[in-house]
């Protein structure tokens, strides 16, 4: 069998490939795909005439700021924007292009290792909705000769690092890519000889993470550009340019990861100068501004809390483990050095190590998780007529379950009531939002704009109706009577993360469900 894993990220992608009968695994190098002599693939898709460009591809053809060029797609996708571009009167959405960037990755891997892929792994982020999840398996999943499975990012660079732990050793991974910040605490468990675990596993013990990547920093680069140039994100030729300029920030961003100063100054559409210099303190500055340094202390603090309730203290952790790009930028470094001593920050490479320890996830070395989001059912208040929120899985919740983690009785919210709907809902609550009013986008014309994320569109960001393309409803016959219970339902998790429904008929005393699955959990 030959199974590609994919660390699809926000500026870059790492593909690992391996050889059912060599067993050895290498990330790929894609020619004329991959950056020069690199394994890293950007992630940007232009669609020209009947021709689709990928990767290094597009910066080739110098399309990087066309308006038929999809890139942060996975930004987009984490923030379920409803953000597109046109390609022949067609709306390409973030999705879609991810889909078609990573099939001709798929396609192209296939060729240069002259097998197919029977087996995809793909790496998400602890902070990603379930729906993440479930879109890259129901895009990719080919029935009867492919199979598609999902790991943690931040796990997945333990074995991509090759970390050596004894039982009871507990690590932390702190990821920090291009559209979210994540920290992950891990524990080696004793090895397990029940059928179906692993002979070593991880146990999460804490886990917390925020929408705040790379693409957040690129952005405050380019605000305090347009300051120092006098301008705003109202000036014609900003609105025009604004995807060179954010290209060009990004580019600054990584320079100064290597380098005390920056100068990537640039001519706009108007034939004027747009200043684009910085230094490496004056970006430390920024982030202090801006509250990074914030964020990086309560997305560990919070990791670290949920695994003190675990008996697991900070002084107890064995190692810290960097992975993304923005754990290259050396003040970031410096931040990791001043919560933990320097010896226990591993040296690696952050760029391959999630794509590498997803292979290794899949086979001899498993994860002892927990539900990291809370999951509630939408009810209407039959006295008040009003909707709240029923929760039925609290986060830190252990699966598989045994026994039920929750029940729940569903009363008619009106006389005869014969349909009764279960709407079922993830909800995230960060360990930290950073006060951003506004996101950037772009319009089909490839200009920039800025739309303000009000307090409603940030609670959209937070609380998913997980059924909402698929609901599930109960029919009762009789119906029911208004404030009278009518149904009970008991939920439990197995071991995939699947949300399980078992419902009796409080009329009738039948079981209508058994176990049935409903939804995959995050």
């Amino acid at each position: 069998m030959q199974t590609l894993a994919v660390d699809f990220g926000n500026t870059n992608t790492v593909l690992a490939f391996r050889d059912g009968s060599s067993r050895e695994t290498q990330c790929v190098n894609l020619p004329g795909i991959s950056e020069p002599e690199s394994v890293l693939i950007p992630s940007m898709i232009h669609y020209a005439d009947g021709q689709i460009y990928i990767g290094s591809q597009v910066t080739r053809e110098e399309k990087e700021s066309s308006f038929t060029t999809f890139r942060w797609m996975k930004r987009y996708i984490g923030l379920n924007s409803p953000y597109h571009i046109r390609v022949k009167g067609e709306k390409i959405s973030a999705k879609q292009a991810a889909e078609d960037f990573l099939s001709n990755l798929i396609r192209e891997t296939e060729k240069r290792f002259s097998a197919p892929a029977d087996e995809l792994v793909f790496s998400v982020p602890v902070e990603s909705f379930e729906y993440y999840a479930d879109w890259l398996i129901s895009s990719f999943t080919i029935e009867g000769f492919r199979k598609v499975r999902i790991v943690d990012e931040a796990v997945s660079a333990a074995a991509g690092y090759g970390l050596k732990m004894h039982a009871g050793e507990s690590a932390l991974f702190f990821d920090f890519g291009g559209s979210t910040m994540q920290a992950t605490v891990v524990r080696l468990q004793e090895p397990n000889r029940r059928e179906g675990f692993p002979s070593e596993s991880f146990q999460v013990i804490g886990k917390s993470g925020c929408s705040i990547g790379g693409a957040t920093v690129d952005r405050w680069i380019f605000e305090e550009a347009l300051m120092k140039n006098g301008k705003d994100f109202s000036d014609l030729m900003i609105h025009r340019d604004g995807q060179i300029v954010l290209a060009a920030c990004e580019k600054l961003k990584q320079q100064l990861s290597f380098a005390e100063e920056a100068d990537l100054s640039l001519i706009l559409s108007d034939h004027h100068k747009f200043v684009l210099q910085q230094s490496r303190e004056g970006l430390e500055q920024l982030f202090r501004k801006r509250g990074l340094f914030l964020s990086v202390d309560a997305v560990i603090r919070d990791a670290l809390l949920q695994a003190s309730d675990h008996g697991i203290e900070s002084s107890e952790i064995t190692a810290v483990i960097p992975v993304g790009g923005g754990s290259m930028i050396p003040s970031i470094r410096s931040e990791l050095e001043n919560i933990f001593h320097r010896a226990l920050i591993l040296n690696g490479d952050p760029m391959t190590a999630v794509a590498k320890g997803a292979m290794n996830l899949i086979d001899g070395f498993g994860v002892l998780d927990f539900v990291r989001h809370q999951y509630a059912i939408r009810i209407r208040d039959s006295k008040t007529g009003e909707f709240r929120f029923q929760p039925i899985i609290q986060p830190g919740t252990p699966y598989p379950s045994n026994e039920p983690v929750a029940s729940l009785k569903i009363k008619a919210t009106r006389q005869n009531q014969s349909i009764f709907g279960l709407a079922i809902y993830e909800i995230s609550k960060p360990a930290f939002r950073l006060n951003e009013q506004t996101e950037i986008f772009f319009d089909e014309e490839g200009a920039i704009r800025l739309f303000p994320r009000t307090d409603a569109a940030k609670e959209e960001v937070d609380t998913f109706w997980l059924n909402e393309n698929a609901p599930f409803f109960l029919h009762a016959d009789p119906p029911g009577e208004k404030g009278n219970a009518r149904f009970k339902v008991e939920f439990k998790i197995d071991c995939n993360k699947m949300l399980l429904i078992t419902v009796y008929d409080l009329l009738s005393g039948s079981c209508l469900f058994e176990e049935y699955p409903v939804i995959r959990l995050n």
